[in-house]
């Protein structure tokens, strides 16, 4: 479908405007600023998407109106939508021909008449890297937020684990190195500790018993020197001392000073297991920190390639046109699309619109006035061969350019003799594009 005609009544600037297209495939629309034209185009979409395509136009109405109308002659479909200066709006959809029927859901229909790109390509050249690479996606279909998603995640998670890995190797750096000989377990200090202690108590009392020995040698003394008076006590004393030397005989000092080195070299070689087993839970640690960061780099990897799987896979409307792997962003022939010409830029974004195929073959080119020679060539070329309408804003104080808006009224057309009929002339028919300027 094209449209047929167009008929605008106090919509912003205009005051009643109606152009009917005929066979052509380009209708420029001029005149000098502020007069009208950019209302006009815009009356197109505000027919079709309403409000959302007049975000930021709060009065539709024109000033000193008391409502505006808009009505769409698309040849199977009728749309007319008005306004209220109150700000409410209305829209009947009904089919064309001899037998109208008023339809049901009208937005819902008009929604699926249009491609996404088909209201105005040149906008798709203005748009930023990510912009135009996420509308082209939005195009294929391509869903890549998962694989985006867990490509970030395993990243994050991979530099968490690599920090992991650098503090366990800073502390393992201050750990004194493995010495040879260490034993495995720790040596038990409190036994050695109760081992000292009873040594000193073994001492005390064997110093007790020489002590005694040496008591009762005096006091044999005595009683030899009393022997006469105390015959008894001599014997028993006797009996004492023989007791006492036998044990006195047995008496082995043992090695204090040893033990207490032994006790000493104990806490060290306590302090070296202890650290050895920290080496060893280090050195565990940044194994599996880095299985781990191996398998998340595996991961990013496995994504990484998903991805580019998916976009390779992807039916490209456009010949050479792709996505770096590395930023996302759409190329041209292997050279960001961004930095490509604004005359290729457009030429993908019509390419691309056409390819979509609404049923509504319709598109607009705002502030066509910038686009040069070759760009326009290029555009009309595209719209004839692939039977599309353009509609076209260009700036234009002549009058002779395409219909031409004088104070929101048509004020000429380039048909002689037919000052205000809107018709357009049939235009010079362009020569044919090759398929390679077509992709």
């Amino acid at each position: 479908m094209k449209i047929i005609e167009l008929h605008v009544e106090n919509f912003k600037r205009l005051k009643a405007v109606t152009i009917r297209p005929g066979e052509n495939n380009v209708v420029e629309i001029s005149g000098r600023n502020a007069q009208g034209k950019s209302s006009a185009i815009d009356a197109i979409w505000a027919a079709l998407q309403g409000s959302s395509a007049l975000r930021n136009t709060p009065a539709p109405v024109r000033k000193g109106a008391e409502k505006a109308e808009i009505r769409l002659d698309l040849g199977k479909y009728v749309v007319t939508r008005n306004w209220t200066a109150t700000g409410n709006t209305y829209l009947t959809v009904t089919t064309g021909g001899e037998y109208k029927a008023k339809l049901n859901s009208p937005q819902k229909l008009l929604d699926n008449l249009v491609g996404d790109l088909c209201f105005d390509p040149l906008s798709f050249t203005r748009l930023g890297d990510k912009e135009q690479a996420d509308m082209v996606m939005s195009l294929l279909k391509l869903e890549l937020a998962d694989l985006d998603r867990r490509r970030e995640d395993a990243y994050e998670e991979r530099k968490a684990v690599n920090r992991d890995i650098s503090r366990a190797k800073a502390e393992l750096e201050v750990l004194p190195k493995l010495e040879e000989g260490l034993p495995a377990e720790p040596v038990d200090l409190n036994a050695l500790l109760r081992e000292h202690e009873d040594a000193l108590k073994e001492t005390q009392r064997l110093n007790g018993v020489i002590a005694k020995a040496e008591t009762l040698r005096k006091q044999l003394a005595d009683a030899e020197e009393q022997l006469r008076r105390a015959q008894e006590r001599v014997d028993r004393l006797k009996v004492d001392l023989d007791a006492a030397e036998t044990e006195t005989e047995k008496v082995v000092y043992p090695d204090v000073e040893a033990i207490k080195w032994r006790v000493d070299a104990a806490g060290e070689t306590n302090r070296k297991i202890e650290s050895a087993r920290k080496r060893g839970d280090l050195e565990s640690r940044i194994a599996a920190f880095a299985r781990q960061a191996e398998d998340l780099s595996q991961t990013i990897d496995a994504t990484y390639k998903a991805k580019q799987d998916r976009i390779a896979a992807a039916q490209m409307p456009v010949v050479g046109l792709s996505f770096d792997p590395e930023t996302g962003r759409l190329t041209l022939n292997g050279v960001p699309l961004k930095q490509a010409s604004r005359s290729e830029q457009l030429r993908v974004a019509v390419v691309m619109a056409m390819a979509q195929h609404p049923e509504l073959r319709v598109m607009r080119i705002e502030d066509a006035s910038i686009l040069d020679a070759e760009s326009m060539a290029m555009l009309k070329r595209l719209a004839a061969d692939n039977d599309y309408q353009l509609w076209m804003e260009v700036v234009d104080e002549s009058g002779e350019v395409g219909i031409y808006i004088e104070d929101g009224e048509v004020w000429s057309s380039n048909l002689s003799g037919a000052p205000d009929s809107g018709l357009l002339p049939t235009p010079p028919v362009a020569p044919p594009v090759t398929e390679e300027e077509l992709l």
